[in-house]
């Protein structure tokens, strides 16, 4: 949610978010928490609210709604990418998306009839559609779009990352929990691990750059991010 939001407000391109994870009054409440600073559990919990954080509230139900660069796909349960496709074309004349957030690519579901019975390579037929949907001039617009989702870091990605430490530990693409197929069709991966003994320090690593450098201004695959 924060990486969509904050392309559409601080890049100014259109963004279609699809939350297949999160239902739709916590999706609210985050995005409320977010634009506020009121924490989550105090909206969650109103009672717990001060006048000053219900005077932020006002006003609020326009970030919520969006606006013309600003979408959120609604539905009840998981879908397939050529129902993501249909809707995205069925509002093609109102909407050309720059970015679209899927939360997460393991929920979509595979097509009928697929013949793969393997997740791994279900998940490889859906990133390989989803790519071909979102290209310049082959897909559904003209521009085309870029796709970004979220996959977790497996167990033994986490197991050797806790024994090397924050300091030495690193990722490589194929620590990415699901498939293989991650690798082979993405463009560009980035891993994010919280520091074991720092709360305020997120460690990002560049682990696979298509088409540029793979490396921070830094000079270096890895960088932190101190959060206050």
């Amino acid at each position: 949610m924060n990486v969509a939001v904050n392309i559409w407000k601080d890049q100014g391109k259109k963004v279609l978010i699809v939350p297949l994870e999160m239902p739709r009054d916590k999706w609210v409440q985050r995005m409320i928490s977010r634009e506020t600073k009121i924490p989550f559990d105090k909206i969650e919990h109103p009672n717990q609210l001060t006048k000053e954080e219900w005077d932020k509230l006002e006003g609020q139900d326009a970030i919520i709604k969006g606006n013309d660069q600003f979408y959120r796909m609604e539905t009840a349960e998981r879908i397939p990418v050529s129902f993501l496709r249909k809707e995205i074309e069925a509002h093609i004349d109102i909407f050309k998306p720059d970015v679209i957030v899927v939360d997460y690519i393991a929920n979509l579901i595979p097509e009928a009839g697929s013949n793969n019975a393997r997740n791994d390579l279900q998940i490889g037929e859906m990133l390989k559609d989803l790519r071909q949907m979102g290209k310049p001039k082959m897909g559904i617009h003209e521009n085309g779009f870029a796709i970004i989702s979220g996959a977790q870091i497996g167990r033994e990605g986490l197991k050797r990352f806790r024994k090397t430490g924050a300091i030495k530990g690193s990722f490589h693409s194929e620590d990415l929990r699901g498939s293989q197929e991650y690798s082979a069709d993405a463009d560009n991966i980035f891993g994010q691990m919280k520091d074991p003994n720092n709360n305020g320090r997120l460690h990002l690593y560049d682990i696979k750059n298509r088409y540029g450098t793979g490396v921070f201004p830094n000079g270096s695959t890895k960088t932190s991010l101190e959060v206050q």
